[in-house]
């Protein structure tokens, strides 16, 4: 099955369960593993919930099944690099092809990035510091809208908005 479910863990199971494990640890679904094993899928169900040793030994095959696929995948990431460098410098490859590619890869680096959002949450610290300090964005949207018409008017007046700045009558004498 793997490396990381032990023999210890392995030695207290069914051989049907083994079995079921090696399956959904090839990535094959509940349903499918069931089958293949000649059992119900909610017994592999049951087994998933109500039996530790089973659980522990499905979570260390699937956590060893997503390394494997993470290597794999980490492997192939300069492959995908190199072909992304030719499809932009090739001359003769289509205008389409090269903005698509370009776009993906700019798609890619912002996804990696954390966002503004984020930031003034305090989930991230930003990845360069901002030169000058900003308001969050809240405020600054805030700032824009309209005033609620029954908040006090920000003119200064003490009047509710909608009996100064924010009543039509008012704006049309005033102009």
């Amino acid at each position: 099955m793997s490396a990381t479910a032990n023999s210890a863990l392995l030695d207290t199971l069914t051989p049907v369960q083994i079995e079921v494990l090696k399956s959904l640890a090839e990535g094959a679904s509940v349903t499918a593993a069931a089958e293949k094993s000649g059992v119900h899928r909610s017994t592999v169900h049951l087994w998933t919930r109500d039996h530790p040793t089973f659980a522990r030994a499905l979570l260390a095959a699937r956590q060893y099944r997503a390394d494997r696929i993470i290597d794999e995948l980490s492997d192939l990431s300069q492959l995908a690099l190199d072909t992304f460098r030719q499809l932009l410098s090739d001359p003769n490859t289509p205008a389409a092809t090269r903005l698509k590619a370009a776009m993906e890869i700019v798609k890619l680096v912002q996804s990696q990035r954390p966002t503004e959002l984020a930031q003034l949450k305090g989930e991230c610290r930003p990845t360069t510091p901002d030169p000058a300090p900003r308001e969050p964005i809240a405020l600054e949207i805030a700032k824009t809208r309209e005033p609620v018409r029954n908040a006090p008017c920000p003119c200064g007046s003490r009047l509710k908005y909608k009996r100064c700045c924010g009543n039509p009558a008012t704006q049309t004498r005033a102009a």
